[in-house]
């Protein structure tokens, strides 16, 4: 969470409780941009088998710089035979502090039950524009929804990859891939474009790897790739 890599980032990771919210906070300070995973799992636990959940002592809300960080959020539930309950709890993240805060502040007031449409709708017309009918049913079920949704939630917006997770785009990765969103979300695909363009040199060739909010390069500085890109 917050990083790449668990190892790199836990010493740069701090957690605090908000008073006013009683949210769980995590940032990472190394990264600029809950709790204590020791006290979770417990002394020598396992992840199928952690402490808190296997003892009756609370957890200590204790957090801040210096611990493995984890956020657990716990509470006791106790059911009648066949009976039901609902949990409902926030995860997110946020640029800054008050942009998180103020996000917590929303949806606890919000009717879940009408943003929780308002998404499923959202992705039944992303992901169901598109129909590919195969003799192939695992092949049906990669291209139908899976994969258009990876493209879009991971390379697209999360600007991340197996091994690309810097947040920059690759020239030609990525256009490859916004290829998938030319009949569902074309403008999206057109904006990425618009953008792989403007890294683009008189010579044909573009920047391999550009973090969007950079300046645009005025001359070949690095690696490069060599793409035939049209607008239409």
């Amino acid at each position: 969470m917050l990083a790449a890599a668990r190892e790199a980032s836990a010493p740069f990771i701090v957690t605090e409780m908000d008073a006013a919210t009683g949210a769980l906070l995590a940032r990472n300070h190394w990264r600029t941009e809950g709790g204590d995973r020791t006290e979770f799992l417990g002394r020598n636990g396992t992840l199928d088998r952690p402490a808190a959940l296997v003892g009756d002592a609370p957890l200590s809300n204790r957090v801040g710089a210096g611990f493995d960080p984890c956020g657990v959020l716990q509470t006791e539930l106790e059911l009648k035979p066949n009976g039901t309950a609902e949990i409902v709890f926030f995860l997110g993240e946020a640029t800054t502090r008050a942009e998180a805060l103020s996000l917590i502040t929303r949806y606890r007031t919000a009717d879940l039950d009408k943003v929780l449409r308002a998404v499923t709708e959202h992705w039944e017309d992303v992901l169901g524009t598109v129909r590919v009918k195969t003799p192939d049913r695992s092949m049906d079920i990669l291209l139908n929804r899976w994969l258009l949704y990876q493209t879009l939630a991971c390379r697209v917006w999360a600007q991340s990859a197996f091994y690309q997770a810097s947040g920059a785009c690759g020239f030609r990765d990525q256009l490859q891939d916004v290829m998938a969103l030319t009949v569902s979300r074309p403008e999206i695909a057109r904006a990425h474009l618009v953008q792989a363009a403007a890294r683009q040199f008189v010579e044909g060739d573009g920047t391999a790897l550009a973090e969007p909010r950079a300046p645009i390069p005025l001359a070949d500085d690095g690696a490069t790739h060599k793409v035939r890109v049209i607008l239409g």
